[in-house]
């Protein structure tokens, strides 16, 4: 695909009969969209697929014509291939980004806020998932009754207090936890 420098995987559930000639028709789009791409479509075409690491998945009676799943993941309707606005798909490709979430606890004289980023792809209803389990983590930790109650709360709000503070999530890591701080007050 544009002009046989980028590859992408085109996978799915489908019969023989059903594949003929799908993978063509995605690659000519594609191409087609790059032949007649402003800078702007361009742009986001080459970055996109600029590691051949997109994936396609073709699937049956999907109920939408396509779905972004993710910056690198794409979901097409088997029925819909020939009608798919493909600019606009790659382009919301391109532009998908994870919304970061920010936690406010603590109390009125001293709230605290914490924000949940990553820079790796998720799904929506991945990204839905890990940031609940870290706000449920967080606010255990912050609600725990220890034999010293009086300790806990400060002791967060010490923490989390007037900072800009991120708990950064990464598929990657090889650590449970980093505690980042000086200058770069990130929780990994």
């Amino acid at each position: 695909m544009l002009d046989n420098s980028n590859t992408a995987k085109i996978e799915g559930t489908l019969t023989e009969a059903q594949w003929t000639g799908v993978a063509t028709k995605i690659e000519t789009a594609i191409n087609a969209e790059w032949e007649k791409a402003d800078r702007e479509t361009g742009r986001a075409l080459g970055d996109t697929f600029a590691n051949n690491d997109v994936v396609i998945t073709v699937v049956k009676n999907a109920g939408y014509k396509y779905k972004v799943i993710n910056k690198k993941h794409l979901s097409l309707d088997l029925d819909s291939i020939d009608t798919v606005d493909f600019t606009a798909a790659i382009k919301e490709m391109y532009n998908w980004q994870i919304t970061p979430r920010t936690l406010t606890f603590g109390t009125a004289e001293n709230p605290c806020t914490v924000t949940i980023k990553s820079d790796d792809q998720f799904t929506a209803a991945e990204w839905k998932t890990l940031c609940d389990k870290v706000v449920a983590a967080i606010e255990r930790g912050y609600n725990k009754k220890f034999e010293m109650d009086f300790i806990n709360k400060p002791l967060f709000e010490g923490i989390f207090k007037n900072r800009d503070m991120f708990i950064v999530l990464l598929k990657s890591a090889t650590y449970d936890i980093e505690i980042k701080t000086a200058g770069d007050t990130t929780i990994s």
